[in-house]
């Protein structure tokens, strides 16, 4: 703790980085100060720290800094606020999420929503269950013929008022109390409302209201809900059509993927993105061929989509598609090409990664870095030992995570000749840890 108040800023990173590890919460209210720290690197290993420990006390300050001009800052406040698990940040995500405009900051803030919405998923899901209920065991009356058995009466569901009001207001003549009453039984969580939430809509003509039935019913996880959910893809209304793609992406029932896979032809670019996002979580194969001819949609974030949905499905056959992208003019979107190579491990993409290292934008250069590293061939040791020169500073530090990960002892000498002449000192400290493991290797 008294090494945070160091007046070496290395001293201080190395105390914000330690003290995530104790998992003492004594650390937290001097992480938290740590957070303004003038040097950039206390601050990023205070936000982790903050997050290691669940710090929910440190929730609205990370909050804040998602709105911080630094984008590493907004990208580690993101990735400790999905570590909190307090699913209360997830609407202050989705709200920077919409507006980020720099791709790496925009995955760390995926990886946080993934989190806490699946956290949220689970709460829901813990606290809709229903409580076992013993049956009774039949009561055998004596009889001079025969034992009747004496009838089980099916116990009744109880709601609780709050559930049964809404469920009522789902009926009301105002367009306003309606609407309240869906949002609010998507809220509660119970598994009672699904049936009076399909009747609802069944009947419903006001657009605001169905797209709040129908965001409930994704809510309550329906899937008794998913034929009348299916006819509403045909909806005239953009929102309602996102509302049902973003309801079957909830529900997850393998029976909504062809509705899925036709919305992929809609003329709407932000139906296109929430089908294909969709898709992507649900890791559905048999989309995959659907999905690829979409990496040329006209629409940049349509394309974004199809990338990271690709890459969560891990399909081998996506990678020639994603080879093609590197040369795209647009680089944030051929770095996310060349993360999501990385990620579907197939090694004949490693040529064409080399051949990115020599691009001229540095947000390309880190990612074929950092996929190259991922793809584990041998091939790639000398350009990434050639990387370790690069003037910016993220690709030389992926391109240290790289050689650490090749596990090639070849490797050592470049990386102490690098050390030598090494400023950032996370990247020296990174250069420490991948020369010892590597040492340990011969």
């Amino acid at each position: 703790l008294n090494d945070l108040k160091s007046n070496d800023s290395v001293i201080r990173y190395q105390a914000a980085m330690e003290l995530g590890k104790t998992g003492d919460p004594v650390a937290i209210p001097p992480l938290m100060e740590a957070m303004t720290d003038k040097d950039k690197y206390v601050r990023y290993w205070a936000a982790s720290s903050l997050g290691d420990l669940k710090a929910l006390e440190a929730v609205p300050m990370l909050i804040e800094k998602l709105k911080d001009e630094d984008e590493l800052m907004r990208y580690w406040a993101a990735i400790a606020l999905g570590r909190t698990g307090d699913i209360s940040a997830i609407k202050p995500l989705e709200e920077v999420y919409r507006i980020e405009k720099v791709l790496n900051t925009k995955i760390g803030m995926e990886i946080a929503l993934d989190k806490l919405n699946w956290l949220k998923k689970q709460q829901q899901v813990s606290f809709s269950a229903p409580t076992p209920t013993p049956t009774p065991l039949p009561v055998i009356t004596p009889s001079e013929i025969t034992p009747v058995l004496t009838a089980t009466k099916k116990p009744e569901v109880l709601l609780s008022p709050e559930v049964e009001k809404a469920i009522q207001d789902l009926r009301d003549e105002e367009s306003l109390i309606r609407k309240g009453a869906a949002f609010t039984l998507g809220k509660m969580g119970s598994k009672a409302a699904i049936t009076p939430l399909i009747e609802a809509l069944n009947m419903e003509t006001n657009i605001e209201i169905q797209v709040e039935l129908i965001s409930s019913l994704g809510k309550l996880d329906a899937t008794e809900s998913v034929d009348i959910l299916t006819q509403f893809t045909a909806s005239p209304e953009e929102r309602v059509r996102i509302a049902v793609v973003n309801a079957f992406k909830e529900i997850r029932d393998p029976k909504t993927v062809p509705s899925l896979i036709k919305l992929m032809q809609d003329s709407s670019s932000s139906v296109r993105k929430a089908t294909i996002d969709a898709l992507g979580v649900m890791k559905d194969n048999q989309s995959v061929s659907y999905i690829i001819p979409l990496l040329k949609d006209k629409d940049q974030f349509v394309v974004q989509s199809a990338i990271t949905a690709l890459s969560k499905i891990g399909s081998p056959e996506a990678v020639p598609g994603l080879i093609e992208l590197l040369k795209l003019d647009n680089k944030e979107l051929a770095q996310s090409a060349a993360f999501a190579l990385g990620k579907l491990g197939d090694v004949s993409a490693v040529e064409s990664l080399i051949e990115a290292l020599n691009d001229k934008d540095d947000r390309l250069r880190a990612g074929a870095v950092f996929a190259l590293g991922k793809l584990g061939d041998r091939r790639a040791i000398t350009p990434l030992i050639s990387a370790l020169k690069d003037k910016y500073w993220n690709v030389r530090y992926w391109a240290v995570t790289a050689l650490g990960e090749l596990k090639d002892p070849s490797a050592i000498e470049p990386l102490i000749a690098a050390y030598q002449v090494e400023q950032d000192p996370d990247i020296r400290k990174t250069m420490e840890e991948t020369i010892n493991a590597l040492s340990n290797k011969k």
